[in-house]
């Protein structure tokens, strides 16, 4: 059983990887070959960008600034102070003054969701824009975005679009590790399934949605801790279409302790969990297509065979190695290395990114095996036990690196550092 166990499991790799880096690749290209109308100033939708913030004190000026370089003409941005204790709203307040477009709302502390959707129902905009307190937006991401709600794609209407999500703080191991994860799941995962019509997560951190569809959704849920993943769902089943563009890039900081890090994955698992079941008449629906037969049903096997295999593999790998039986265990982790690099290659050149990223292929899975040990059995435990995980916001430490973003982003006013 183990023999066969161990097969498939090489065999189901190859044959997943080798489709989504094709699938990804063709998206990639189809995106570059079209063509896009030219479009005058005055004919751009109005957009909203709404931003809710919490104790975002040391970075909010400088997500500001990013906005405010945006080579988009028609905008106003929304941003929400949910009950700061610190001096956002000060912030907020005095920025305000020198930037009209900028509207300021406070309100008791609610959480995120309660605060992005005061903000969407208080903006103007036929398409909302986005974003956290912690995240930069290069010039033209807004103009990336607005162009899809133009047309049709598929015959269907544009509802969401992802954006490209970066790394922006790469200073130690932990954040140069997020920021190849960030690209092979972007670039290659997202970007073939976007072909597919499949896309599950439209990240909240960088993404812009048709009001209609927000309004036909009920805004951002309340009842899971994955919200912008369970609102992308309620679109998918009404009928909206989903779409990634990679030149709408955002730089985010990320955690850059084990601790951390850890919270936030364990967060993010268990609500994809909760989001799996309150959309499960939508797992292995063929009327969703590739979301329901392909791409519901994988994030769902993520989960479930680490957390029945995980513990016999590890027996496993033990008794083998004590027998002096290494060679299985080399050769498996040899090619997961080699299927590895080959997304990571795909993704780096996709966008045109660092090939220093590679460097950190041999050792990805270090941090990745302990890190989805803990996610999974530490979801399943909290399930169990009928508690859910508290929502974890990261502490800021304004440690987004100015110099790795590209060059049209020196102009930001001196408020930013």
């Amino acid at each position: 059983v183990l023999t066969w166990l161990f097969w498939f499991g090489i065999g189901s790799l190859t044959i997943l990887t080798f489709l989504f880096v094709i699938l990804a690749l063709v998206n990639n290209a189809r995106q570059k070959k079209r063509q896009w109308d030219t479009i005058e100033d005055h004919e751009w939708p109005f957009v909203s960008v709404v931003l809710p913030v919490f104790n975002e004190e040391l970075v909010v000026a400088k997500t500001l600034d990013a906005l405010r370089a945006s080579d988009y003409p028609l905008l106003e941005v929304v941003a929400v102070n949910d009950g700061s204790t610190d001096g956002t709203l000060a912030v907020l307040t005095e920025y305000a003054k020198s930037w009209p477009a900028l509207r300021v709302i406070d309100q008791p502390n609610g959480g995120k969701p309660a605060a992005s959707n005061r903000g969407i129902n208080e903006s103007w905009g036929s398409i909302v824009v986005t974003l956290d307190g912690d995240t930069l937006f290069e010039p033209q991401t807004i103009k990336m975005f607005a162009r899809h709600f133009l047309a049709p794609r598929n015959g269907k209407e544009v509802g969401a679009v992802a954006g490209h999500v970066k790394v922006g703080n790469r200073r130690n191991l932990l954040t140069a590790w997020q920021s190849l994860e960030y690209l092979s799941g972007i670039c290659v995962t997202r970007m073939a399934e976007g072909l597919m019509g499949a896309i599950s997560i439209v990240p909240g951190a960088c993404a812009a949605w048709r009001r209609d569809a927000l309004v036909r959704a009920g805004g951002y849920p309340h009842d899971t801790l994955a919200e912008d993943a369970d609102l992308t769902l309620s679109l998918q089943q009404l009928g909206y279409s989903i779409v990634q563009e990679n030149e709408a890039v955002a730089w985010t900081e990320a955690p850059m302790t084990i601790r951390g890090l850890f919270r936030q994955r364990l967060r993010w698992t268990y609500g994809n969990i909760q989001t799996l079941y309150k959309h499960r008449r939508m797992l292995f629906n063929p009327k969703y297509g590739a979301l329901g037969m392909l791409t519901m049903p994988y994030a769902l096997i993520s989960v479930l065979v680490p957390l029945i295999f995980m513990p016999l593999t590890i027996l496993v790998a033990v008794i083998s190695l004590s027998h002096g039986e290494w060679q299985a265990i080399a050769l498996f982790s040899a090619f997961v290395a080699a299927t590895h690099m080959l997304i990571s290659i795909v993704a780096v050149l996709m966008v045109r990114e660092s090939l220093l990223h590679l460097l950190m292929v041999p050792i990805y899975r270090l941090i990745y095996e302990p890190l989805r040990a803990y996610v999974v059995f530490g979801s399943a435990l909290q399930a169990l036990r009928g508690r859910a995980v508290g929502w974890y916001r990261p502490e800021r430490t304004n440690s987004v690196d100015l110099a790795a973003i590209p060059g049209q982003m020196t102009h930001l006013t001196p408020s930013s550092t």
